[in-house]
C-alpha cells in the first residue's frame, strides 16, 4: 500500500447546516414509497423534479430533520443517477445513486428535510422509484453514534459457513467482544455485500424480532455479481440481525458502527461534493492507482464543521480500469493496513455508488481502491 494525501483546493462547492444536531430513531423496515403502485409518488421523468412528504405521513413522526432509508432505481430507460436532496432553489452537485438501464439498483443513504419536512428526487432518466424507510432523525430520539474501525462479522464463503438460500432466515450477532458493540446497542450500522447470486435477486437485513416479514429490500443483486449496499439496522433484543434472501448467494456483512444513548449526534448539511478526482470539486486531476491509499480531509473543508468527528457520505466509483473494492476507515496513520472490509464493489468500467457511515481520525479518513479508479465523495451529514 503506498500511502498519498488527495490535494485539495480552494474551488468547490460549500455546504451549510441545517439546523441542529439530532439522534436516531431506529425502526422497523417498512415501504414507504412505490411508484410502480402509486405508492406516495409518481414515476419518475426525465429532469423532472418530485417532491415527497415525508415527516407525519404514514406514523413517521413530525419535526425530522432527516431520514435513513433504502432508495432503489427500478425499470429505467438509460443509465443516469439519482439525487435525494432537501428541495433547495438548486439541485446540488450529488448523487444517491448510479445506474445502468435494465438492472434494479438500490443504495443506503441519510437524507436531510426541507423545512417542511419532505425531500426531493432528480434523475436524469425516466425511472420508477422505491423508497424504504429504516429510521429518522429528530429531538426525541435516543440513538447516538459510536463509529468502529470495520469489522467482518459474517463471511459465508468461509469454511464454517454456507450461503444463503431462498426462504432462509440466518440470524447474524451483531453484539460482540470482537466486534466492539455492546449491550446496549439498540441498532447498528453495517455493510452488506452479496457474492455471486445464482440468479437475479434481492437481500434484506431486518431486526430478528421483527413481528411482520416486510416487502423490503437492501440490496438487489444480478446472477454472478458482486454487489454491496450500507444499511442502519434495528438490533433484536438478543443484539441479532437476520438476514433474508429470494435466491441462493454468499454474504458478507460488515459492521462499521452502532447507535446506543451515548455518543455522537448527526448534524445534516446541504448535500455537497467533498471530492471529485475527475478534477471537480476539491481534488487534483488524478486517477486513484491500482492499491493505493488515500487519506483524505474532511473535517472543517467546504463548510463542513471543524469538529466533525464521523462523516455520513456516499462514496462512488467512477470508470474503474478492473473489478475491485474500495475501503474507508478512521485511519491512525496514513500508512496503515486496510481492514478486512469494503465499502463497496465494482465491475470494470461501471460506474458504482455505495452509501457510508464512517468514523474520522483527527479530521479526516483513508481510502484504499483495489483497482485504479475515479473516486467521489458525496456528504450530506457529520456526526459530533
Amino acid at each position: 500500500v503506498n500511502p498519498a494525501t488527495v490535494a485539495t483546493t480552494p474551488a468547490g462547492d460549500r455546504t451549510r447546516t441545517i439546523g441542529t444536531p439530532m439522534s436516531f430513531e431506529p425502526g422497523e423496515p417498512f415501504r414507504f414509497v412505490d411508484s410502480r403502485l402509486g405508492l406516495r409518488a409518481r414515476p419518475m421523468r426525465t429532469d423532472v423534479v418530485q417532491r415527497i412528504q415525508i415527516s407525519g405521513v404514514a406514523g413517521i413522526p413530525r419535526r425530522l430533520t432527516a431520514i435513513s432509508a433504502n432508495f432503489t432505481v427500478v425499470n429505467q430507460d438509460r443509465q443516469g443517477y439519482l439525487t435525494a436532496y432537501d428541495c433547495t432553489s438548486s439541485i446540488p452537485t450529488v448523487s444517491t445513486l448510479n445506474f445502468v438501464s435494465g438492472q434494479a439498483v438500490a443504495n443506503q443513504a441519510i437524507i436531510p428535510l426541507d423545512d417542511r419536512g419532505g425531500l426531493c428526487l432528480f434523475t436524469p432518466a425516466n425511472a420508477d422509484i422505491v423508497i424504504d424507510v429504516n429510521g429518522t432523525f429528530s429531538a426525541d430520539a435516543a440513538g447516538r453514534l459510536t463509529s468502529l474501525n470495520p469489522f467482518r462479522a459474517h463471511d459465508s464463503r468461509t469454511s464454517s459457513a454456507q450461503p444463503l438460500r431462498a426462504g432462509e432466515t440466518r440470524r447474524i450477532r451483531i453484539e460482540s467482544r470482537e466486534s466492539g458493540v455492546p449491550a446496549s446497542a439498540t441498532a447498528a450500522v453495517v455493510n452488506l455485500t452479496a457474492v455471486r447470486p445464482d440468479r437475479n435477486g434481492w437481500v434484506r437485513a431486518i431486526p430478528c424480532d421483527q413481528r411482520t416479514t416486510p416487502t423490503v429490500s437492501n440490496l438487489n443483486a444480478a446472477a454472478d455479481q458482486v454487489i454491496a449496499n450500507s444499511a442502519i439496522v434495528k438490533l433484536s433484543a438478543s443484539g441479532e440481525i437476520c438476514l433474508q434472501t429470494n435466491t441462493t448467494t454468499d454474504v458478507i456483512v460488515d459492521v462499521t458502527g452502532y447507535l446506543s444513548r451515548t455518543g455522537m449526534q448527526f448534524q445534516a448539511v446541504e448535500p455537497v461534493r467533498l471530492l471529485d478526482s475527475r478534477g471537480g470539486g476539491r481534488a487534483l486531476d488524478a486517477r486513484m492507482p491500482a492499491g493505493d491509499l488515500s487519506s483524505i480531509r474532511v473535517a472543517g473543508v467546504g463548510g463542513l464543521p471543524s469538529d466533525a468527528e464521523a462523516v455520513s457520505a456516499n462514496l462512488i466509483a467512477v470508470s474503474p480500469t478492473g473489478p475491485g473494492f474500495v475501503t474507508a476507515w478512521p485511519c491512525a496513520r496514513a500508512d496503515e493496513s486496510p481492514p478486512t472490509a469494503s465499502n463497496l464493489n465494482h465491475p470494470t468500467g461501471r460506474n458504482v455508488a455505495n452509501g457510508a457511515t464512517v468514523g474520522l481520525a483527527g479530521q479526516g479518513l483513508c481510502v484504499y481502491h483495489r483497482a485504479s479508479t475515479h473516486l467521489v465523495i458525496d456528504v450530506t451529514g457529520i456526526w459530533r
